[in-house]
């Protein structure tokens, strides 16, 4: 196990939840712009880069699951009700699983269409599904789904950092902002 400080988050952890937060709130946008354009080279070239940015999201994801395996967690606050600290644990497992889902149904959507996918025009990627072509609609489903419930769960994910941040005034989202040690957890205002 590599060690956390026990008042804030490492700073990889840091590191990928932003660019990964960055990353996904771009991809989930520019992805349903690609989807309202009508076929064209343009739209080609646009679906090229949203696969190759949810790819390379997959590839961090994971890397994050596995450092997430390896380190430890900061202490939690434990002013914060047991049926937040749940919902906040259970908020987080659904994001995860959407960060996977995401990516693995558009990969199965581009195998099940035939269609040869690279990352940004630099090299082809491996096509691990494709004799999965009648899965075509089913994945397109799972990916639009997923992508509503994405957006959802990082509106109620933002919400409570918010919350956490101004209403609570407790240390939670500072921990994930920077390294310095936050002041003790303060007790809610009422």
């Amino acid at each position: 196990m590599i060690k956390t400080a026990s008042s804030h988050w490492h700073l990889l952890t840091r590191y990928l939840h932003w660019l990964m937060a960055i990353g996904i709130i771009g991809n989930l946008t520019f992805g349903k712009w690609v989807g309202s354009m009508s076929l064209s080279p343009d739209k080609l070239r646009a679906l090229m880069v949203h696969k190759s940015i949810g790819i390379t999201l997959l590839a961090l994801v994971l890397l994050r699951l596995l450092w997430r395996l390896l380190s430890t967690r900061p202490a939690a606050d434990d002013q914060m009700p047991r049926w937040q600290q749940w919902s906040a644990r259970f908020t987080h497992e659904l994001l995860y699983l959407c960060m996977v889902v995401m990516p693995v149904s558009g990969w199965v959507v581009n195998s099940a269409a035939n269609v040869p996918m690279s990352w940004f025009g630099l090299f082809q990627i491996p096509d691990p599904f494709a004799a999965v072509s009648a899965m075509k609609s089913d994945a397109m489903l799972v990916h639009e789904v997923t992508a509503w419930v994405f957006i959802g769960l990082i509106v109620i994910h933002v919400a409570a950092a918010l919350h956490h941040h101004f209403i609570r005034k407790d240390a939670t989202l500072r921990r994930m902002l920077s390294s310095r040690s936050p002041t003790s957890f303060q007790e809610p205002h009422a």
